[in-house]
């Protein structure tokens, strides 16, 4: 095995906030912050990109596939953004408390029917959210194109937003960490659950 040197780079990302949350690939570095923005990074050089304001609150979640961004906020507010534009293009509410965690869920083969084709699942892909309000919520993630939803505040009705599908109850406290694959979420709380 050859010894390799790890190279270093640093930079400041927002000023003198707390990077909240982060995400990369090669290309490209994103970081949310207590200070409500979101910062895109070139990963080689650490040079700014774009800044995605609009949250009120601080982001605490954030995760992206493709060009498509999902963040959450202590504003109650799960946002989706077109990373290449900056532009946010939907705001959806629901939560009563911080969005904590996040992720995006797409469709994957987990099994195979007697004829040969592949069971995929989900059967679209999802955004998942937990909270400090216990609850977790599952929304349909939108396609480009499709309608923008722009909640200020929690809807009279989860219905009113096409994008929903349901929320999740159970904990007694804090959602802190989710993980998905397929059909099956696991969810980890401050109630020890």
């Amino acid at each position: 095995m050859e010894d390799t040197q790890p190279q270093h780079l640093a930079f400041r990302a927002h000023d003198r906030h707390v990077v909240t949350c982060l995400q990369f690939d090669t290309d490209k570095i994103l970081t949310g912050s207590d200070d409500t923005s979101i910062n895109v990074y070139d990963t080689k050089t650490g040079a700014s990109r774009r800044k995605l304001e609009g949250h009120e609150g601080g982001v605490w979640a954030l995760q992206y596939d493709g060009d498509a961004l999902v963040s959450g906020s202590t504003y109650r507010s799960v946002r989706v953004w077109d990373i290449k534009t900056g532009k946010c293009l939907q705001i959806f509410q629901g939560h009563t408390s911080t969005v904590r965690c996040l992720v995006i869920l797409k469709p994957t083969k987990i099994g195979t029917n007697a004829d040969g084709t592949s069971i995929m699942m989900p059967k679209e892909d999802l955004i998942i959210t937990g909270s400090r309000d216990s609850t977790l919520r599952v929304w349909r993630l939108p396609k480009p194109g499709d309608r923008s939803v722009f909640h200020a505040g929690p809807p009279a009705n989860d219905h009113d937003n096409p994008y929903f599908i349901r929320a999740l109850t159970g904990h007694h406290h804090s959602v802190r960490a989710i993980a998905a694959h397929g059909d099956t979420l696991v969810s980890g709380s401050y109630d020890s659950t």
